[in-house]
């Protein structure tokens, strides 16, 4: 069972608006001809809701015509991250058919085999995950409107991670950075599974669930096929937890937790000649009179080399969650959004090597 762990404070922002990623590119654009300063323009796109995933190939070119100021940087990759689970504009749609259902079945059968097999087949390794954590808590707290997007930086962790006979195991951190005292003693929102388990928890929910074409997306490993895909609560094994971190909640929060497997739902994203995962999404569906209301994770995968191979592997997840949280100066409840982004980097193969000497060293 792939289990994400929430301990946190957090939930979703009231009021954004929503734009296609389009009329993103013409606010910026209209924002820049302005000479919008820095601070402005990084408000402007906190107010900011996608309907549509701005994909990376889009934030580059985003990136290349707006060439937006360090705050106005940070907020348009915010607000990328937030979008993770959308699908992208339809304009960037291939032009290629559909497959059939034959097709369709012969590419979801590669991909559960690329889940059981390929991936459980990976060498040892070691790999460095560097996470950045997020979260909207002051302007919830504020109750500022319409800027729910206003996104503060937690703190940054970077840990090694070893990958040893098909487990995952946290190494060592090897460094951390906190923005407060109060941050760093504050549990944070946590994923884990994305060498492999998470996929096979999908696979193996969803061949008990609802699996529906989408569409075809072109990345930068190929063609890949799309297909989203619903998990009842009765098949689902995606666990949540979330517990309540402060001691002194007033009685109505006392029971403020929630553990459980709930129905999901989300995205695969699969290389159509090869069957390798290259993309997948959760989304839990959690009732609005839950502690926790909302917990989404996207992993993407790519090739990697390890020891002078290539292999699939993460290189980025997104994962997002919101729950209530008491303000005790305030004596009220509000919602708050936290958002992890974690990059992995510095593959490298796990293991030792022996040289045997056959004449004695020279005296």
């Amino acid at each position: 069972m792939w289990k994400v762990i929430l301990l946190l404070m957090a939930a979703l922002p009231a009021c954004a608006q929503s734009v296609s990623v389009e009329r993103l590119q013409q606010t910026l654009a209209m924002l820049k001809a302005a000479r919008t300063s820095d601070a402005k323009m990084a408000r402007a796109i906190n107010s900011l809701e996608l309907t549509e995933r701005l994909t990376n190939p889009a934030l580059d070119r985003i990136k290349a015509e707006i060439k937006p100021g360090p705050k106005a940087l940070l907020s348009l990759e915010l607000l990328s991250y937030s979008s993770s689970f959308l699908d992208p504009p339809q304009t960037e749609f291939p032009q290629r058919a559909a497959p059939n259902a034959d097709a369709e079945q012969s590419m979801m059968s590669a991909a559960r085999s690329f889940a059981a097999t390929t991936l459980t087949q990976l060498p040892d390794f070691i790999a460095t995950r560097i996470t950045r954590s997020f979260d909207n808590s002051a302007a919830a707290a504020a109750q500022l409107r319409p800027f729910s997007y206003e996104w503060q930086l937690m703190g940054n962790l970077s840990q090694e991670i070893t990958y040893r006979g098909g487990k995952e195991t946290v190494l060592a951190i090897t460094s951390k950075k906190f923005e407060s005292n109060e941050a760093e003693t504050e549990p944070g929102l946590t994923s884990q599974g994305e060498f492999g388990p998470i996929l096979a928890t999908v696979l193996g929910d969803a061949s008990s669930g609802k699996v529906t074409w989408s569409h075809w997306e072109t990345t930068a490993t190929g063609m890949a096929a799309v297909f989203h895909y619903q998990v009842s609560t009765s098949s689902s094994h995606y666990s949540v937890d979330f517990c309540c971190v402060r001691d002194n909640l007033p009685d109505a929060f006392r029971g403020n937790s929630y553990h459980g497997t709930p129905g999901y739902h989300g995205s695969l994203s699969v290389d159509s000649e090869t069957g390798a995962i290259l993309r997948v999404t959760f989304e839990a569906e959690l009732d609005l009179s839950e502690p926790i209301t909302n917990s989404s994770v996207a992993v993407e995968y790519g090739s990697v080399d390890i020891g002078g191979k290539n292999y699939i592997c993460p290189l980025q997840s997104v994962a997002i969650s919101s729950a209530r949280s008491y303000l005790p100066k305030e004596d009220r409840d509000t919602t708050v959004l936290r958002l992890n982004e974690v990059v992995f980097t510095n593959y490298h193969r796990f293991g030792s090597s022996v040289r045997v000497l056959t004449d004695p060293p020279a005296n």
